[in-house]
């Protein structure tokens, strides 16, 4: 496994998606776990119709920028789970088309390809979110749930 797919292999973790998908209530990943994935075996989530959908997406760090456009070429309503790197092309993008932001408190703990709970993450998280359709804002959620607005706070 070259360090690229080892990177683009990591789960997010239950607890996060969890609290994300009681606000939002997704209903497309197209980018779900699978550590064997090949070019014409696996579909290819750059490729679904994502318009009218409430979409989760953790893309693949080693190629962030076509999942970006794709959340703004779409008719879906976006939530992106994306490191936090403001120098980056991408970054750049979600800040002038105006994406809501979430900034992590702390550093998420992912999940890797072997399974076994890390406690490192080099690098911030965010949470980019793509409103481009006629789906209601989000749903109600209270700040014990772990994820409360504008800004995501983990202990």
């Amino acid at each position: 496994m070259n360090s690229s797919s080892a990177r683009d292999s990591w789960r997010t973790p239950a607890w996060l998606y969890e609290a994300l998908n009681r606000e939002f209530g997704f209903d497309l990943d197209p980018c779900p776990y699978q550590p064997n994935w090949a070019a014409g075996t696996h579909q290819d989530g750059l490729e679904l119709d994502w318009d009218g959908k409430r979409v989760f997406c953790n893309p693949p760090y080693s190629n962030i920028k076509p999942w970006v456009e794709k959340a703004f070429a779409s008719a879906a309503f976006t939530v992106l789970l994306l490191p936090a790197w403001t120098d980056r092309d991408w970054f750049q993008i979600l800040h002038e088309r105006r994406a809501e932001i979430r900034y992590f408190r702390h550093r998420v703990n992912f999940i890797p390809p072997n399974g076994v709970k890390s406690s490192t993450n080099n690098c911030g998280s965010i949470v980019a979110i793509i409103r481009n359709s006629a789906h209601p804002k989000a749903r109600n959620v209270s700040a014990s749930d772990g994820c409360t607005k504008p800004t995501i706070h983990i202990s």
